[in-house]
């Protein structure tokens, strides 16, 4: 390939956070890629290879995002390709939102380093090729089926900077500079907020004496992330349901509803009405029951064992 035609150059997007913020980062790699672009950049390669102890990467997703947009409010998007360098992607999910916020193409340079540790102390038993092709494969299988939510005709090229996602936790400021487009409802962290997250997140991977902690996102780890579906819940509710008895659910719905804000409706409360309804006039649960439907409830929703019982279920 001529040099001229696939010149390809490296925009790091890791910053020092003694010396600048992440916003201000984030525009200037805007203003770089640009100048970038413009003087015959084809290949605009993002990369945070050089994260450092005083060095924090840019989220990629930010990056791509906002450089995606200044790029086309410019003109120049057709004439670059934005190829991303970044170890922060591990999961389907984020090659599609990476892909949907304008990138080309993804190089998962940690994920592939993992993997090959893995295969050099025998915790995998296969070799390289297979073990690198497998998980190239998981990752395109996950992105076919998010990508089949928008009809059969999706592909990578009609999906690319699509922007199908709605931020959910995103301050104006973010979404305005780095994901426009993309549908806001109710506001939430800022660039300092996503900033000090980054900070506390070196802290910790620079403190040797710690070893990496699981940190319980994929799996329920005591003491790690929150999972609204975690031993003690699965635990109380099924015994609310073997013994029907009233104080058994009292105890479940007490964990729920005491649990840490999880999702959005953990925000919200029920304002009780003036008036109460009277005790009479409230239909006995043998009723409701004969208005439940499970049609929608597809077995791709649900596992086969769920799907089963739901339909033995309403057989009753």
């Amino acid at each position: 390939m001529k040099e001229d035609h696939y010149r390809a150059d490296t925009l790091d997007i890791t910053f020092d956070v003694t010396k600048t913020t992440l916003e201000a980062t984030v525009k200037e790699l805007c203003d770089k890629a640009e100048k970038m672009v413009r003087s015959g950049t084809v290949l605009l390669v993002l990369s945070d290879r050089n994260i450092a102890k005083d060095r924090l990467p840019v989220p990629a997703p930010m990056a791509v995002g906002a450089i995606q947009t200044r790029l086309v409010e410019q003109s120049l998007r057709c004439d670059a390709n934005i190829i991303v360098e970044t170890a922060s992607a591990r999961d389907p999910h984020h090659f599609a939102v990476l892909l949907g916020f304008g990138a080309t193409a993804i190089y998962p340079y940690l994920a592939y380093e993992t993997l090959g540790r893995l295969v050099d102390t025998h915790a995998i038993a296969k070799d390289y090729r297979t073990v690198m092709l497998n998980y190239r494969n998981g990752i395109n299988k996950g992105l076919y089926k998010i990508m089949s939510k928008m009809g059969i005709s999706a592909t990578i090229a009609s999906y690319r900077c699509s922007k199908l996602f709605e931020a959910v936790g995103l301050h104006d400021d973010v979404v305005g500079l780095c994901f426009q487009g993309a549908v806001s409802r109710i506001g939430g962290a800022s660039f300092e907020d996503f900033q000090q997250d980054l900070l506390n997140l070196s802290k910790r991977a620079w403190l040797a004496r710690k070893p990496i902690s699981q940190g319980g996102l994929l799996k329920y780890v005591h003491g790690g992330e929150y999972h609204a579906y975690n031993p003690d819940v699965v635990r109380t509710l099924q015994q609310a349901v073997q013994s029907g008895e009233y104080s058994d659910y009292q105890e479940y719905a007490k964990l729920v509803n005491e649990r840490p804000a999880t999702t959005l409706r953990d925000l919200l409360a029920i304002t009780p009405g003036e008036n109460a309804v009277n005790i009479a006039d409230v239909e006995p649960a043998s009723e409701l029951f004969k208005r439940f439907d499970t049609a929608a409830m597809s077995i791709g929703a649900l596992s086969p064992e769920a799907h089963e019982a739901l339909a033995e279920a309403m057989k009753c």
